[in-house]
């Protein structure tokens, strides 16, 4: 090879050492990237909690509603304990724009069991009758089964009523048999029943009703 040309294969091969050399990679920015939004479980029984767990790329901000968090990491997980059906929005932000992805926390209400539930609906007189009348009702999902009820007249324990079965849902006007009152005026009365706790009910806290009775004056 000339000197020449050696000399000019020399340039070309520096040029492209130097070409090579300096090459540079542009890339556009772009919005953050949601590569996952989940939660675990996606339904709940009230009282109970979800995990959620999430990984964004390219955010300077990432932030989750329903108070979880406002600077949440970009691989991070939170538990939650929603008392109703919420859906949760994550929130990532860079220079370039906002993006979202939501999930959502399904709660179901707690199941009551299956059991009956004593309660008094009223006390009241019937017209001519000297007897104190009160109507029970087994608001519960299953049968009531006997129980006693107990009569308060003034504060004072009168009389004692036994109370058959009781279907669910069904009512029943009971009569205390043994008590009678001919006086008059305002009066405190009061009915509890299922007295020796021989149901076992959804509320235990749900079976005294009180109140006040007017008696005339008369009787016939």
């Amino acid at each position: 090879m000339k000197r020449y040309d050696y000399f000019k294969f020399l340039v070309i091969v520096l040029i492209l050492i130097f070409m090579t050399g300096c090459t540079s990679i542009f890339t556009t920015p772009s919005e953050p990237v949601i590569n996952s939004f989940t939660a675990d479980p996606l339904t709940i029984i009230a009282g109970g909690s979800s995990t959620l767990s999430w990984d964004v790329s390219d955010a300077t901000s990432v932030s989750i509603n329903h108070e979880v968090g406002s600077s949440l990491d970009l691989i991070s997980s939170a538990t939650v304990s929603p008392t109703a059906t919420t859906t949760y929005t994550l929130t990532a932000t860079n220079d370039e724009g906002t993006v979202t992805a939501s999930v959502q926390v399904t709660v179901e209400p707690i199941t009551p069991p299956a059991k009956p539930d004593l309660v008094v609906t009223n006390i009241f007189r019937e017209s001519g009758d000297k007897h104190f009348f009160y109507t029970i009702k087994n608001q519960g999902s299953t049968i009531a089964e006997t129980s006693t009820s107990k009569f308060y007249f003034d504060g004072v324990p009168k009389d004692t009523d036994y109370v058959a079965a009781i279907g669910p849902g069904a009512s029943r006007t009971e009569k205390f048999l043994n008590f009678t009152w001919g006086g008059f005026g305002f009066h405190s009365v009061k009915v509890e029943v299922d007295i020796y706790n021989l149901v076992d009910e959804v509320d235990e806290s749900n079976n005294t009703y009180a109140g006040h009775i007017y008696c005339p004056v008369t009787f016939p």
